[in-house]
């Protein structure tokens, strides 16, 4: 019988019937399916209702477990002696009713004879239960035969501790008392019946193990009972130590530790120093990351646990995910699909159902049932980015590139760029798939950073661009408009509206347009940065160069060295602005130049090997803008002591993101330098060096002239529903204060300002803060954050 809803073990159940769902690796029915071969049992009817091709299409005809199975669907309500009847026609001599929810190893044989020693019609296997409130209770005499029944009794009325664990052995007529097609069941209806009739119905009583799993705590223990023996079953994988049992192609990191019992399936990762305590079973295809903890936790299949997450007597269901340093306490599940963010909280007994998304930080007392997975928004502050095959799979990426190219011109191209990461170039197949399923063209490039995706975009007249990058298992997405900005928020909206709704174009086959690979964009490129350049310098300056991302300092290395400089790359593993120091003083370099992964942002090192701060960097690139152009674009968040830079010229503010700023500096050929100074850290150092080689100045000089800027920044945690509350309170300006709203609150006071933003990826605001000293400038930061604490305390 396997028609089961499983509605007390929700969530486990929302998607799957009951038994389906996973005991160590393999769903509970195939144990009843295992059992009933081995007792040469392989002639198996199977009643269905819910979710019934979840069931047949996992067993088929039965043939992978050497059995013959025939499906019998239960299109209304029929009860477990109507959905048995409504199999009559396979039952013609003595049969065996076991639930296909149920765990058990009953030895079968021995029941099948005593049930045809006593020449009983009706045998069912009855269990010692020592407290039998929650179960049919069954009386018998000393022969074994049933004399009465009790449905769930009180104590008073609990004359034996037999109760009926829902396996018989029956005759086929005993189903004649009942019509094909009538509701009936077996315990409240036939065997009353019988036993009023006379008919010899018996209970055989099995000391094997037996387990209903009814509940959360059931379905647990039920794993357990499995690992320890206490049910003869036969455990998937090798045990390659006592009670310890591990799949094929399992990765086991340094220093993991292992207490038995533990059972890890297929294809499982574990990373470094991870501990795994007793009575921990964690199903195929599931990736446990560095130092995290399990205890007596379930994982199933394709799940995944972040760096330093704790789960405490857990389950954690299909396809879900556990964030960084986030905690799961006792009993409590995480359903299928769902995520956890980074240092969330999930407190005892909470059940959240499937495909829910819980935010950084959440702290979760109450069962989530209600509500979507969509996150506020699917942009970051600059792209769109996730754990891949979590937040960000193939299936999303197709979706995004129809989105994508039906806000592009119809007969325009997307020009698609990727990084030279194998992951990278497959997504990248998948959103090319998307958009050309739209209609327009996609020109293409792969092993190349982000500032040549943006130029590209613009140099080839792209309708838009995308540019893909993937670092370890977190996959970016810079979405990218026709002058190779970073699009707005307008466009953000009308791509996620696209998305929701999957109101996309798509193209008949006779207009799909062509696929272009660009493999001469680098070069192009390279040229095009040159021109930046008044003229190559008289001494080639030496610049140490090195990104966490070993391709990018190959692309700036080409670039310096097209410049007419002497590069000296540092591609050493685990490459810091730290330790590029050391180089810059090693190599006797004219600076250093350390990139972000992306390829778009540098730290620079003097020649002393002292790290320029993002405040002095922005001065020293507003002083070379304003050498070449009256033209200045900085953001909201800047330091205002940069402003009195551009007296003389045009100052531009924008607001903090990223694509306000960058809108601002392509909209006009002045910014040109400053754009490539600010946002591509590939061409910047060659730049740097030109500039500094043509005016006869170190870095060091020039830094010694940038005007003094005291400026702090701290950050403050705050739950998204927190946020527009405190917001709008920090609006009402208090007595003697100046408050400006161009873009969150700016508080003005005598000696300085502090600006308080919402952050709009994170659960938490950002505090800004400069002053005349920078002592006055970090209290700043600490009295508005402490405001922002008192509004979340009351």
């Amino acid at each position: 019988m396997a028609g089961g809803k499983g509605t007390r073990l929700r969530p486990l159940t929302c998607d799957i019937p009951k038994p389906m769902v996973p005991v160590v690796n393999k769903p509970v029915m195939e144990y009843a399916v295992d059992l009933l071969k081995r007792h040469g049992l392989t002639e198996i009817a199977v009643t269905t209702a819910y979710l019934p091709e979840v069931i047949s299409d996992y067993f088929d005809d039965g043939s992978a477990h050497s059995v013959r199975m025939k499906y019998f669907y239960e299109e209304e309500p029929l009860g477990t002696g109507g959905s048995v009847r409504n199999a009559s026609e396979f039952l013609d001599t003595t049969f065996v009713v076991i639930s296909g929810d149920a765990l058990t190893d009953l030895d079968i044989s021995s029941a099948m004879e005593f049930h045809h020693q006593r020449q009983s019609r009706a045998t069912l296997v009855l269990k010692r239960e020592p407290v039998p409130l929650e179960y049919g209770v069954v009386i018998t005499d000393d022969e074994g035969r049933i004399i009465r029944f009790l449905e769930k009794p009180s104590w008073g009325e609990v004359f034996s501790d037999t109760i009926n664990t829902g396996i018989y052995i029956l005759e086929p007529e005993v189903l004649e008392y009942f019509p094909r097609g009538e509701n009936f069941d077996f315990s409240k209806d036939l065997f009353p019946k019988l036993l009023a009739d006379g008919v010899p119905i018996f209970g055989y009583v099995t000391d094997s193990y037996w387990c209903d799993i009814g509940d959360l705590r059931s379905y647990r223990q039920a794993q357990f009972d499995v690992l320890t023996g206490k049910v003869r079953a036969e455990i998937p994988g090798e045990q390659i130590e006592p009670g310890i049992w591990l799949g094929h192609n399992v990765s086991i990191g340094r220093n993991a530790e292992f207490q038995a019992p533990v059972f890890i399936g297929d294809n499982c990762q574990i990373g470094d120093d991870v501990r795994i305590s007793p009575h921990t079973i964690i199903n195929s295809n599931c990736q446990v990351e560095d130092r995290a903890t399990l205890k007596q936790s379930v994982l199933w299949r394709n799940a995944r646990v972040g760096v330093g997450a704790e789960l405490r007597g857990a389950t954690v269901c299909k396809g879900a995910a556990v964030g960084a340093g986030a905690v799961i306490l006792e009993n409590a599940v995480l359903g299928d699909k769902s995520i956890l963010r980074d240092r969330a909280l999930v407190k005892p007994d909470v059940k959240i159902w499937p495909e829910k998304d819980i935010e950084a930080g959440a702290r979760v007392s109450a069962n989530l049932v209600w509500g979507t997975r969509a996150r506020k928004t699917l942009f970051g502050r600059r792209d769109i980015h996730g754990k891949l095959n979590v937040d960000i799979t193939p299936e999303l990426i197709t979706r995004l590139g129809a989105a994508f190219a039906t806000t592009c011109p119809p007969d325009s191209a997307l020009m698609l760029g990727v990084d030279n990461s194998t992951a990278g170039q497959a997504l990248a197949g998948a959103l090319a798939a998307g958009a050309l399923a739209s209609g327009i063209a996609v020109q293409s490039a792969r092993n190349i950073a982000a500032p040549v995706t943006r130029f590209a975009a613009k140099h080839y007249h792209a309708g838009g661009g995308v540019h893909i990058r993937v670092d370890g298992d977190e996959a970016h997405l810079d979405f990218i408009d026709e002058n190779g900005a970073n699009i707005d928020r307008s466009r953000e909206r009308k791509l996620e509206n696209l998305l929701a709704s999957d109101d996309f174009r798509l193209a008949p086959a006779s207009d799909f347009r062509p696929w272009v690979w660009r493999d001469e964009v680098l070069t192009a490129y390279y040229n095009a940065g040159t021109r930046l350049l008044a003229e190559p310098p008289v001494r080639p300056p030496r610049v140490v160069i090195g990104s966490a991302n070993e391709h990018i300092t190959f692309l700036a290395t080409g670039f310096l060295s097209a410049c007419g400089c002497e590069p000296s790359p540092d591609y050493a593993t685990g490459v810091t602005p730290e330790t590029l120091s050391r180089q810059v003083l090693n190599r006797g370099a004219d600076f250093g130049a350390f990139i972000s992964a992306d390829g778009e942002t540098i730290t620079l090192l003097d020649n002393q090997g002292g790290i320029v701060s993002g405040e002095q960097y922005l001065a020293m690139l507003a002083l070379f803008t304003l050498a070449h152009s009256r033209r200045l674009v900085l953001p909201h968040t800047a330091p205002e002591a940069l402003a009195h830079l551009a007296d003389n010229g045009e100052l531009v503010r924008t607001k903090s993101a990223l694509s306000e700023q960058m809108k601002a500096l392509v909209a006009s050929p002045e910014s040109e330098l400053q754009y490539t100074l600010q946002f591509d850290g590939i061409r910047a150092p060659a730049i740097i060096a030109g500039h500094l080689a043509r005016h006869g100045r170190t870095l060091t000089e020039v830094l010694a002239e940038l005007p003094p800027i005291h400026y702090a920044h701290r950050q403050v945690e705050c739950s998204w529903h927190d946020k527009g509350r405190v917001i709008r309170e920090l609006t009402t300006p208090r007595d003697s204060e100046d408050t400006e709203l161009f873009e969150g609150v700016r508080v003005r006071t005598k000696r300085g300002w502090a600006l308080i933003l919402p952050d709009s990826e994170e659960p938490l605001f950002n505090i800004y803060s400069e002053a005349d000293d920078a002592e006055y400038a970090r209290e700043l930061t600490d009295i508005f954050g402490e405001r922002v604490r008192s509004l979340l305390r009351h």
